[in-house]
């Protein structure tokens, strides 16, 4: 049944709501190289380790053979702070150079790939698993260290991995940035999906 039948049914919500999801976008980083790939959507998942996953095609196979073979990247949150950078590189699955958007990379910490000093939020990631699919696979990272605003949150301790702070973190991001489609947006606020209701018939 299209949207426009289900509301005219009667229906409080139409069943693409609950398909259409923002998906959140990151800047990330690997190797020692000046390059950067924006990854358009990724999934925080709010376990012991905090975890990142996200389609492998999400990013350039370069990336991909350089996350495999390293085990390490470094993932930096998307704002408004960054948007001429995003509006060139969305949603392109490009790797571009940082002088040519426009973005400088943060002091060097311990053996991470850098991050771009311009994010509010830095991710210090270790490859957890590379997960194969029939037609894709999936990324799966280890999040060691969390840096806000330049100010380390936690180092690879118990105490932070017993934490569930992933969520937490994106929850209350301030102008995160988000894309549908061929569309950049801004997040001011959370907001809730209906979960989608088998149809009688």
């Amino acid at each position: 049944m299209s949207p426009r039948r289900f509301w005219e049914a009667g229906e409080k919500h139409p069943p693409i709501d609950s398909l259409v999801l923002p998906r959140p976008l990151a800047w990330v980083t690997v190797g020692d190289d000046e390059t950067v790939c924006l990854l358009n959507g990724y999934t925080a998942a709010c376990y012991t380790p905090p975890t990142l996953y996200f389609a492998s095609s999400s990013l350039p196979p370069t990336y991909v053979d350089s996350i495999a073979k390293t085990g390490k990247c470094t993932v930096s949150i998307a704002t408004r702070r960054e948007m001429s950078a995003m509006q060139k590189a969305f949603p392109s699955k490009k790797r571009y150079d940082l002088e040519a958007l426009g973005l400088k990379q943060a002091d060097k910490r311990d053996d991470y790939p850098r991050a771009i000093s311009g994010s509010p939020i830095q991710m210090y990631c270790t490859l957890n698993q590379l997960v194969d699919l029939n037609s894709d696979s999936v990324m799966l990272l280890t999040i060691e260290k969390f840096v806000v605003d330049g100010t380390v949150l936690s180092d690879a301790t118990e105490a932070m991995r017993a934490r569930s702070i992933t969520a937490k973190i994106d929850a209350q991001l301030v102008a995160a940035v988000t894309g549908v489609g061929d569309i950049l947006n801004v997040m001011t606020d959370l907001r809730s999906m209906p979960r989608p209701v088998p149809q009688q018939g």
